[in-house]
């Protein structure tokens, strides 16, 4: 178990489950990893990994190579796209 994470299970051990909880600069440091690895390529972000309309929005703000979302299903597209995604 790696320092990081021993700091987490800590802070969070009176959290009631289920709860969600995104470290924004190891998040920001994967989406620029990706985005280094895309080359000139555009990245779709997988709405089926990424379940969170906040996350998909921030990495879609972040700007080039991610462009647009590919979705599960019509239905969850035209709601992502209500959504304003």
């Amino acid at each position: 178990m790696d320092e990081r994470y021993r700091s987490y299970a800590a802070r969070f051990e009176k959290t009631v489950a289920p709860f969600a909880w995104l470290d924004l600069d190891a998040f920001d440091a994967n989406v620029a990893t990706l985005r280094a690895a895309a080359g000139a390529k555009l990245v779709r972000i997988g709405s089926k990994s990424l379940r969170s309309r906040w996350v998909m929005r921030r990495i879609l703000e972040s700007g080039s190579p991610f462009r647009g979302i590919l979705a599960m299903s019509a239905r969850e597209a035209c709601w992502l796209a209500a959504q304003g995604l």
